[in-house]
């Protein structure tokens, strides 16, 4: 058993966005490192690019996690990025559950997609103010609308219900766990960089992408220090990618 998290947590019913919540929140108070909001239901829920995060109420957990990292530049905010993810696999680990990270935010079990981050950085000038951790996992939820082509939760996986405190309390414990080694050993940003590239989602493999409205199948190598996946085709330099810039062709 773990210690229970009770200080900073902030639990909505129902909220439009908990990372908006969470937004709003930092501009109007100065709320304590690792500060947590969690809704039972989301009414706009976001992903990445602004797209849209369907959630059936009380069946999944939906938090963001406000963070002072001051302790990195904005130039590291990847880093962020990359413990919220391993924190994620870890957790599911813990179930019994074999996660991968597929870039740049999704938490995919084979492939099949379990949940996803939403990272948002406040920089004032050469500090990272704060970090807001948008995360949405499926925990209860089997049923899923046709045009998401590729879901699953823990429930669909293991076959039974939990306990969304539980579940809850669980999660944070690793957030914690990857946070706190981050904040205290310099080390730490090299085991994280290694135990995250580990646990990506078809690395060495080839894969489709479109890219230009082309599809091409391209090998993926890894993500450099500011996040961009790196593919390359054979014989040729490695290519970096931001978000936005190519779309995965994911066998359904």
């Amino acid at each position: 058993m773990h210690k229970k998290f009770t200080d900073n947590i902030i639990s909505l019913q129902s909220v439009s966005s908990t990372n908006d919540y969470a937004s709003d929140l930092v501009r109007k108070s100065k709320p304590a490192d690792f500060t947590c909001v969690i809704a039972r239901e989301q009414q706009k829920g976001r992903g990445q690019n602004n797209n849209s995060w369907f959630s059936e109420p009380e069946k999944n957990l939906l938090l963001s996690l406000i963070l002072k990292p001051a302790f990195l530049t904005p130039g590291q905010q990847f880093f962020i990025s990359q413990m919220a993810a391993v924190a994620c696999v870890d957790f599911l680990k813990s179930y019994g559950l074999v996660a991968n990270i597929k870039w740049p935010n999704d938490i995919y079990i084979g492939n099949r997609k379990l949940g996803g981050i939403l990272i948002e950085h406040n920089v004032q000038g050469n500090l990272l103010e704060y970090s807001i951790i948008g995360i949405g996992l499926n925990i209860n939820q089997v049923e899923f609308p046709k045009e998401i082509p590729n879901p699953t939760s823990i429930k669909r996986e293991l076959g039974s219900d939990f306990i969304m405190e539980s579940v809850f309390q669980d999660l944070l414990y690793f957030l914690h766990i990857e946070y706190t080694a981050l904040q205290q050993n310099s080390t730490e940003i090299n085991i994280l960089n290694e135990k995250y590239h580990r646990l990506m989602y078809k690395k060495g493999e080839k894969q489709q992408f479109v890219i230009n409205n082309s599809v091409e199948e391209l090998w993926i190598r890894g993500v450099d220090q500011f996040g961009r996946l790196q593919l390359k085709k054979s014989n040729e330099e490695l290519q970096p990618y931001c978000v936005g810039e190519l779309e995965w062709i994911i066998e359904s």
